[in-house]
């Protein structure tokens, strides 16, 4: 249930709105997946607009869930923030 407030908070239209959604799933991590877990760090690092963990988390969510797009599209929009072009189309092409 956490990841659909992690989800929600992801495409808030205001920071208020992202951290309500954050708060929400906060409390459901305690019986969550390791998916919601590391989600849940991964969307916490736009808090502390920390670039370098959003990366670490996607690398461990990509390695631990291979076969998952979202880890992969999430990978693509780090990089493009980063204006690494080679390593956003490696992500997005991965997906396609």
């Amino acid at each position: 249930m956490a990841i659909a407030y992690l989800y929600r908070s992801n495409y808030s239209p205001s920071p208020k709105e992202f951290m309500d959604y954050m708060a929400k799933a906060q409390p459901l991590l305690k019986g969550g997946s390791e998916w919601e877990k590391m989600y849940y760090d991964f969307e916490n690092s736009f808090v502390s607009n920390d670039w370098n963990k959003r990366v670490e988390i996607l690398q461990k969510l990509i390695a631990a869930y291979p076969d998952a797009a979202r880890p992969q599209i999430d990978f693509g929009f780090a990089y493009q923030a980063a204006n690494e072009t080679e390593k956003e189309r490696a992500a997005f092409c991965y997906v396609i």
